[in-house]
């Protein structure tokens, strides 16, 4: 509108300018100024776009202990994930069909204290996503917010781990100010594994 009134009042030659300039808002186009680019924006944008926050009603199971989970090893107090561990059996990872480019899935619970909030993150988004929760199956993202869903037990999430191929893959934890990286062997053994 601002533009317009100022258009209008120079007349002649800016009449075509306003031609222009009406018909770009018209068709939605966002006129304000691009940012200039910030250093890692690139990487943060992509970041952001394969982050979300697990929803607690997604929850399938609550629990007092891990005792009922002697596979699950607790992290920071507040996630619990099947390390992997020297002489055990990696999780299996099973290739899907219609092939995309995180053909493999490894089907393991997430498990989170209702106490405490995290933040899980990919420390290699270009081979792996994590799909917690319940939404697309062929979703995923690189980190995933857990926030505190309430009571002092665990909770169970369903889901898994995609990867372009069987690996060994590193996960970091964060809460509370802590962060812990881990291993999980999802169709191949973790070399350096407890």
């Amino acid at each position: 509108m601002f533009q317009r009134r100022t258009l209008a009042s120079l007349g002649g030659v800016l009449g075509i300018v306003a031609v222009f300039a009406v018909g770009g808002c018209a068709g939605g186009l966002d006129r304000t100024p691009p940012e200039a680019p910030r250093p890692g924006a690139q990487e943060a944008d992509t970041r952001e776009g394969l982050s979300r926050e697990l929803d607690c009603a997604d929850r399938i199971d609550a629990f007092d202990n891990l005792e009922e989970h002697p596979d699950y090893m607790p992290l920071l107090d507040a996630v619990a994930l099947p390390l992997a561990r020297a002489g055990h059996e990696p999780l299996q990872s099973v290739a899907q069909e219609g092939s995309t480019e995180f053909e493999y899935f490894a089907k393991f619970g997430l498990l989170t204290r209702g106490d405490a909030s995290a933040r899980i993150n990919v420390d290699d988004p270009g081979r792996a996503r994590i799909s917690w929760g319940n939404f697309s199956e062929h979703a995923g993202v690189v980190e995933l917010h857990l926030p505190a869903c309430g009571g002092g037990g665990w909770h169970a999430f369903p889901g898994g781990v995609r990867t372009t191929e069987p690996m060994c893959l590193s996960l970091t934890v964060v809460s509370n100010g802590q962060h812990e990286t881990v291993e999980l062997a999802l169709g191949a053994s973790c070399e350096h594994a407890p």
